[in-house]
């Protein structure tokens, strides 16, 4: 179910990018635009909210309310389809179906364990993953209303080189042009056996630099030493990734992230939603101006920060958490395995704690819970605080 709701995100983030590359090029109006983005939009919020549900969390009220929505999802989308299909006729636009399709593949080997990874599109996808060859596969697929057959990359403002001097880099860069580059490349995780004495270790590591104006990022399976991941327009996931440092960012778009362990994972979104599954760190930094976090996470200090959303956290090892929302409710999970110190600050709200849970303080304000086996070294330490909404402790 999951790979199937991922499947159909990445769909309607490629649908709204050809939707921008055809207001661009002035192929529908700017009624139609607004219009078919917002019902592509509204479909990949429903997609995107339920992609980290997981089964502990489903109940039969759950699932009754999700068949409603799943009903009413396709029916909101059948309408939309049924309205495209009638402006199409009267709306000249770039017929996808005829759409001229490239594609470019370079291939090789890395004479090192340690390789950075520098991509940058304007308009398109950026895909890394593992795979079990001992070789490289960078794949770019460009997509346009134009002919293509006789253009190359460098007449298309597209350059990919490796780099073997100094550092080894593969280095794409995709300049503004009037179609989609989407680049997805295979990855080692080992290196070649006997390539270079010098090696380090059998493990590929890689330093990533990736960057998309108007597309997602994807990155899954790959130990990483540095990475700054960005996007203006675009989700980001990452997935079953070991890394010393990870720098995540986007001004429009989610943060999904699940099987990260890392020493200092640092993440922000301006208008968008951060989700993180089965997360361990040393440190945790998480914010977002307008959007929700929810984490299931083990770290040794967590700093979640959102402006105007819920944060939902399940803590699943001892350390310090600190949950800040100036206009959103706060969900705890406690496991009742670890000791806790839970302190809670309300402006205007309300603090409900589930009942088997020890309170030692309760104030209009100011709630403690604290358990009587507490200890700082093996238990979590949370403060939680809200301006303007109510903190529930379950």
């Amino acid at each position: 179910m999951r790979i199937k709701r991922k499947l159909d995100m990445d769909r309607y983030e490629t649908m709204l990018q050809d939707l921008e590359i055809m207001k661009e090029n002035q192929e529908i109006s700017e009624e139609t635009y607004n219009e078919m983005k917002s019902k592509y939009q509204e479909k990949l919020k429903e997609l995107e909210e339920g992609y980290f549900e997981t089964e502990d969390e489903i109940t039969l009220e759950f699932n009754e309310l999700g068949e409603i929505i799943e009903e009413r999802v396709e029916d909101a989308v059948s309408r939309a389809m049924d309205a495209i299909k009638k402006m199409s006729v009267k709306i000249p636009s770039w017929d996808l179906n005829s759409e001229q399709v490239q594609k470019d593949i370079h291939e090789g080997s890395f004479d090192s364990d340690t390789v950075k990874i520098n991509f940058c599109t304007e308009n398109g996808q950026i895909e890394l993953k593992k795979w079990d060859e001992d070789t490289y596969k960078v794949v770019v697929t460009i997509k346009s209303p134009h002919p293509l057959s006789e253009e190359s990359e460098q007449d298309l403002g597209i350059y990919f080189e490796h780099k073997k001097d100094g550092q080894e880099e593969l280095l794409f860069t995709a300049d503004e042009i009037k179609g989609i580059v989407d680049v997805k490349a295979y990855l080692p995780g080992t290196a070649r056996r006997g390539i270079l004495s010098s090696l380090k270790s059998n493990n590929m590591q890689y330093e990533l630099d990736l960057k998309s104006t108007n597309g997602r990022i994807s990155v899954t399976g790959l130990a990483v030493t540095d990475s700054n991941i960005q996007t203006e327009n675009g989700r980001i996931g990452v997935e079953t990734l070991n890394a010393d440092t990870l720098h995540v960012s986007t001004e429009n778009g989610r943060i999904l992230m699940e099987k990260i362990t890392g020493d200092d994972l640092s993440l922000s979104a301006e208008n968008g939603s951060i989700d993180l599954m089965n997360i361990t760190s040393g440190n945790l930094i998480a914010s977002t101006e307008n959007g929700s976090i929810r984490a299931q996470c083990t770290c040794e200090h967590a700093d979640l920060d959102t402006e105007n959303g819920s944060i939902q956290i399940t803590p699943k090892g001892a350390g310090t958490y600190d949950l800040k929302t100036e206009m959103g409710s706060i969900k705890i999970d406690v496991d009742r395995s670890l000791p806790y110190d839970i302190k809670t600050r309300v402006g205007m709200g309300t603090v409900k704690v589930a009942s088997d849970l020890n309170i030692d303080r309760y104030e209009k304000h100011q709630t403690i819970i604290k358990s009587g086996d507490f200890s700082e070294d093996q238990g979590i330490i949370i403060a939680a605080h809200t301006d303007m909404g109510k903190i529930k402790i379950r």
